[in-house]
């Protein structure tokens, strides 16, 4: 009884493979095909040939079937909707690691996915191995540092997601040329660096920019690592609600003794200016008359030597 029961259900089984096969191989055959579709429709002759380039049709049949057997036809729905969106770009990137990939977009912040999708094919050998060990924050450094985001993460790891969040794009280009210096500090070093960039990102990136090489001698490691909190203040990132950040600075020890300095070599340059604007002044003013008296006194000699009458005592000109 137990054998015919095993047989039962095996028939049973057997039977219902096919159909399946055919339910989810037609499905994948129209998500291709809406897929080509929007991609010709949304991007001109560009798109044309990379979808040529790419294989054509069969081809995002196969991706897509691969995707749906691997991770199911939710994930192939997914990989559908972001490659409607952002085109063959985000289909090669997506077929390295469905699974990663789709759950990483899923998780990026909207305004910075496309920024993400093209910074994932820019350098996809490594993207794919920094999101498979940090996960999504990876794309979000990667989208808000263009050019710089990969060189920060690969060299600084948890660190470079941290200063990414809060760092400006700008700002992110010093910190790239100094990442390899910081990430061969020795790790208390390091850790501290670390520490002054957080708590005054704006103050110790522009420090770097002025001083390039601080960070390669001992001294100058620990002259900046003095930076931090009290001596110069902190900088407070504020996120708003469209995504981007606002630095507040509070003021430390630093800028408490150099602004009173600050402002006292400021009104002592207003008033040298004031003095040699009143100095010219007063030459122009002088000069003119010295020049007018000088005209007055040579046509007084002239009339004289001619026999006409010159100034009356009245009239004398006054050297004062």
């Amino acid at each position: 009884m137990k054998k015919y029961f095993i047989i039962f259900l095996a028939a049973i089984f057997l039977a219902t493979v096919p159909a399946r096969a055919g339910l989810l191989t037609e499905g994948i055959e129209e998500l291709a095909e809406r897929l080509a579709s929007k991609i010709l429709k949304t991007g001109g002759r560009a798109a044309e040939r990379e979808l040529f380039e790419y294989g054509g049709k069969a081809a995002l049949k196969e991706t897509l079937e691969k995707v749906s057997e691997e991770c199911g036809e939710n994930a192939a729905k997914k990989f559908v909707t972001y490659g409607e969106r952002f085109g063959i770009s985000a289909i090669r990137v997506m077929e390295r690691e469905p699974a990663l990939y789709i759950k990483a977009f899923d998780e990026v912040p909207e305004n910075l996915l496309k920024r993400a999708v093209w910074a994932a094919e820019r350098d996809p050998g490594a993207m794919t191995g920094l999101v498979k060990k940090y996960g999504s924050d990876v794309l979000v450094v990667a989208a808000r540092h263009r050019g710089t985001g990969t060189k920060i993460l690969e060299a600084l790891g948890e660190d470079g997601i941290r200063l990414g969040k809060v760092l400006s794009e700008e700002q992110g280009i010093t910190l790239a040329k100094n990442a390899d210096v910081i990430s061969g500090l020795a790790l208390d070093k390091k850790k501290k660096v670390i520490d002054v960039l957080l708590s005054a990102p704006g103050r110790a990136i522009d420090y770097l920019e002025k001083h390039p090489r601080v960070l390669h001698t001992a001294t100058g490691v620990a002259l900046f690592i003095s930076l931090k909190n009290a001596f110069v203040g902190t900088d407070k990132i504020i996120k708003s609600q469209d995504g981007k950040t606002i630095e507040i600075r509070k003021r430390g020890i630093f800028d408490f003794l150099m602004t009173p300095l600050a402002f006292g070599v400021k009104s002592i340059s207003i008033i040298i200016m004031l003095f040699l604007v009143f100095f010219l002044a007063m030459k122009l003013f002088f000069s003119t008359r010295y020049n007018a008296l000088k005209y007055r006194l040579k046509k007084a000699a002239l009339l004289q030597k001619s026999g006409k009458k010159g100034f009356s005592d009245s009239k004398k000109p006054h050297l004062y």
